[in-house]
């Protein structure tokens, strides 16, 4: 997704929070960490995609489900192991801007909490 188009997944939003909670029966999913990143990223959808648009909240479950699945406690553990980290960049021209696509953005906010270190210039 990270500079594509839009393409919707007609009501996948309202059908986030169903997949939220298989991850959560997941057996690969029991340990602490899957659990915490779980129910903290299936809150902060809700609460984000409130005043979104349908396709925006579509587009943005689609990401954030497919990030889950590859996700692990192993990958939890630092955020150069997780995929949507290849969504951040620096313009390598003038003037230097901190780029990153929201649903990027939003899932390593969740997972790693807004105020990590290499969040912080994506974020101000």
């Amino acid at each position: 997704m990270g500079g594509s188009s839009l393409s919707s997944c007609p009501g996948y939003a309202k059908q986030f929070q169903n997949e939220m909670l298989r991850q959560k029966e997941n057996p690969e999913c029991q340990n602490p960490t899957m659990q915490r990143i779980i129910s903290t990223t299936s809150s902060n959808f809700a609460e984000v995609t409130k005043d979104m648009s349908v396709l925006l909240a579509n587009n943005l479950a689609v990401f954030v489900a497919g990030e889950l699945r590859g996700m692990s406690s192993s990958v939890a553990a630092h955020i150069t192991l997780c995929s949507a980290y290849k969504y951040l960049q620096l313009s390598r021209l003038p003037p230097r801007v901190n780029r990153i696509n929201y649903p990027a953005w939003f899932f390593l906010a969740s997972v790693y909490g807004p105020d990590h270190e290499e969040l912080r210039p994506y974020r101000d």
